[in-house]
């Protein structure tokens, strides 16, 4: 059977001329899927996977990515970040507390974790984390590593009991 990447990898190159910022393809090759990814800055479904947030700098030109293993294979001639990507909801509630991007994943990067057993979510806790000094906390889903939601508290209280007498909040990796 002959394969169809040089149409694909044809078309992708001519959307990226004609779109500026947004071109891709995949497809499964043995027991990994690969994204093929042209001046791509967005989201990319692969293969019925959860959606990557991919920023490709200039100069990159090919990025491949094993959805299977979660790991990087390639990224020739520039950068490629791969981000935690974010849901509708989180998207939606970030923006009304005036939670970036940025502050998110410097939140995931630095905060302290907890797993929040009322919500089953880990908790990235950033002391400090807002320009006011309030504290940043961004929750996200332990298996997928998706953004659930971002919250601005004036301080964040661990100790916090469940209606139980257990603790809500668990830290991770203590």
């Amino acid at each position: 059977m002959r394969s169809r990447w040089p149409i694909l990898a044809l078309l992708c190159v001519l959307a990226s001329l004609l779109v500026p910022g947004i071109a891709s393809a995949h497809s499964a090759v043995g027991a990994e899927n690969r994204v093929w990814a042209f001046d791509l800055q967005g989201q990319v479904h692969v293969a019925g996977q959860r959606a990557l947030t991919l920023d490709l700098h200039e100069g990159c030109e090919l990025a491949e990515y094993d959805s299977a293993s979660g790991s990087l294979l390639a990224a020739k001639g520039g950068a490629l970040v791969v981000r935690n990507p974010i849901s509708r909801h989180a998207a939606e509630r970030l923006a009304e507390r005036g939670i970036t991007r940025g502050m998110a994943e410097k939140a995931i990067e630095k905060g302290t974790q907890y797993y929040d057993r009322m919500h089953g979510t880990i908790s990235h806790v950033l002391e400090g984390g807002m320009a006011s000094g309030k504290t940043l906390q961004i929750a996200t889903n332990p298996a997928t590593g998706s953004v659930v939601t971002g919250v601005i508290r004036s301080r964040f209280n661990p100790s916090v009991l469940l209606p139980n007498g257990t603790p809500r909040f668990v830290p991770v990796g203590q």
